[in-house]
């Protein structure tokens, strides 16, 4: 799932009442029901990442095409960058 908490930190992970940034220890509210598998391949605890950061996944070149896709449609605001083709 996809959780969001009031420092505007973004967590994917599966069962979370506390925000995944360390140092974090903030509640979060569900944003999305919907899993990103990929990230816990990363890590398998999940991922957190500062809201503001989200676009960095869809500029990184290394991201799955199918996991930018998800994000995307999670969060409409991101928008392709022109210099990635994905």
């Amino acid at each position: 799932m996809i959780y969001r908490c009031s420092d505007g930190h973004i967590s994917f992970s599966r069962d979370l009442r506390y925000c995944g940034m360390k140092g974090c220890s903030k509640s979060v509210d569900v944003i999305s029901e919907k899993d990103i598998e990929w990230f816990y391949k990363i890590s398998p605890n999940g991922l957190a990442i500062p809201e503001k950061d989200l676009h960095m996944i869809i500029e990184d070149r290394n991201m799955p095409k199918d996991v930018k896709k998800e994000i995307r449609e999670i969060f409409p605001h991101l928008k392709k960058s022109w210099w990635s083709r994905t």
